[in-house]
């Protein structure tokens, strides 16, 4: 039979209610409280129960509450009044509050959301997990408000956050790729491998925050696919289609082809520079002229890989032959050489010069020309000598006057001389072809 109710009138309600000993009740017989039984308190022979089916809240108050195993050996759950409440698992804390928060012992396995307010700070683990999921950052935010959603490690002051303005992400450090890295493709098979579309214009861009930028554009097209090298965002150069380079020009026309943007600087075109020193050699149009240039005082060779053909000498002396020309051209043993000399007075003049150790003998044709009468006067000689004296023979003279000179030889200071004396005081130019034979 179950105890439901005690009439009032059973009870001396004005001592209350002193009972000594137990109250034993059989399976489904219930404790209930309340005019309704809102609270009941039964065992149905295989469970026990606390049943509130009343109005209001249940309220359980202690100081110091525990929850504990029918043994009361291990703690479900201990709650301290002003202090922390900590959930067990087979005795051992897992889940513990405190005045900061909240300290989970062990794993945490979230099924659904979770939601976090505030940072979120892990202490002495060494990896974070997540398997077949994602990580939403600035999850609920609007577009314009998702700025600055990224990951920041503190210490190192390494960030890569997502730049909303400029539809990036930042990355304030270096990034290590230990694999292959695909930009257009998910199958890379370089370290960097970028696929763009049909007839697309792709470019890797390097700068600094001044805007001092260099990059590689990629024109993949079927009609003029190209690698081209851009410098301040304008290509330096290009290789077209058929590998041919091309500097200063967009349509290169051999392996390589330089354009000079200048017309009048021998810095462009092709410059080799030695690498003992800053000496440096110039190939270029400068001028309307295709030229070949060295710095001062360097000569210019042309040649085999194992002999040396044709020189250029800094004083403008070609050798053939030789590798130092003494004449304006020198073929071996036989040198060629020109001179001009004016002259409005009677003394004796030099009109051509050449090194008596290095020429033996020479030709020489000499035409003058008296511009104040415009009379004109040639004539051929013959010159050798033995290093000390010198000896001439005229062999053949013309003239449209009369004759505007005679002619002698001598050595000075080791130079061998022809001279001329001019027939009067009128203004005359020698110009002398020197055909010389060395030592």
């Amino acid at each position: 039979m179950a105890l439901t109710k005690i009439p009032s009138s059973l009870l001396d309600t004005s001592g209350g209610f002193d009972l000594q000993g137990n109250i034993t009740l059989g399976d489904n017989e219930q404790i209930q409280l309340g005019d309704s039984g809102d609270l009941a308190i039964y065992h149905d022979g295989s469970h026990s129960y606390i049943k509130d089916t009343g109005t209001g809240n249940l309220f359980i108050d202690a100081t110091s509450l525990r929850l504990r195993t029918g043994a009361g050996t291990e703690n479900y759950l201990v709650a301290e009044g002003n202090g922390a409440v900590t959930l067990y698992h087979d005795n051992s804390p897992k889940i513990a509050t405190s005045s900061t928060g909240a300290t989970v012992t062990g794993n945490l396995a979230v099924t659904g959301d979770l939601d976090i307010t505030g940072n979120v700070n892990s202490y002495n683990v060494t990896d974070l997990d997540v398997t077949d999921q994602t990580i939403t950052l600035g999850a609920g935010q609007t577009e314009a408000n998702s700025g600055g959603s990224g990951i920041i490690i503190d210490g190192s002051n390494a960030s890569i956050l997502w730049d909303e303005t400029n539809d990036t992400f930042d990355i304030n450090k270096g990034l290590t790729a230990l694999s292959n890295v695909g930009i257009g493709t998910t199958s890379p098979d370089s370290r960097l491998h970028v696929v763009a579309g049909t007839n697309a214009l792709r470019t890797i861009t390097m700068g600094d925050t001044s805007g001092n930028n260099v990059g590689i554009q990629a024109a993949i097209s079927s009609g003029n696919p190209r690698l081209a090298f851009l410098t301040a965002g304008s290509e330096a150069m290009r290789i077209d289609e058929n590998q041919n380079v091309g500097i200063g020009t967009t349509s290169p026309a051999s392996n390589l082809h330089i354009k000079t943007s200048v017309d009048n600087s021998l810095s462009q075109g092709l410059v080799i520079e030695r690498s003992a020193n800053t000496d440096r050699g110039y190939i270029n149009y400068n001028g309307g002229a295709f030229q070949f240039r060295s710095t001062v005082g360097d000569p210019i060779v042309f040649g085999e890989t194992d002999s040396e053909h044709l020189r250029v000498a800094p004083d403008g002396n070609v050798g053939i032959g030789t590798n130092a020309p003494n004449a304006k051209l020198q073929v071996e043993e036989y040198g060629i050489d020109t001179t001009e000399t004016s002259t409005t007075a009677t003394t004796q003049v030099a009109i051509h010069t050449m090194a008596a150790a290095t020429f033996r003998s020479a030709r020489f044709t000499v035409q003058v020309t008296n511009s104040t009468d415009s009379t004109y006067h040639l004539t051929e000689i013959l010159m050798i000598h033995d290093g000390t004296t010198p000896s001439i023979t005229e062999y053949g003279t013309i003239f449209t006057g009369s004759a505007e000179a005679t002619f002698d030889a001598d050595i000075s200071s080791g130079n061998v001389r022809l001279l001329a004396t001019p027939a009067s005081t009128d203004s005359m130019e020698f110009k002398v072809i020197c055909h010389s034979i060395t030592v």
